[in-house]
């Protein structure tokens, strides 16, 4: 699977949590529904192997998390999850 597939579905989910965060610094609990919600049956549907899904999966998760301590440093002045 290329990278940029793994962009993508994380560019999804990262919308969600853009939203989110205005309204409150963002938890690990949202970060996971932005996942289940919009990430997860992305990656299902690519039809991988269950070590690529696994993979693929926290690459995203990774992404996601990373991305949402920078959207509460930007927006909440916090730090972390």
């Amino acid at each position: 699977m290329e990278e940029n597939e793994v962009d993508w579905i994380a560019a999804k989910a990262w919308e969600f949590l853009g939203d989110k965060v205005k309204d409150a610094p963002l938890t690990k609990r949202e970060v996971e529904m932005a996942f289940d919600v919009f990430a997860r049956p992305r990656v299902l549907r690519l039809r991988l192997s269950d070590f690529e899904r696994r993979q693929v999966e926290d690459r995203i998760m990774a992404k996601l998390e990373e991305r949402a301590r920078q959207m509460n440093l930007e927006h909440w002045k916090k730090e972390g999850l």
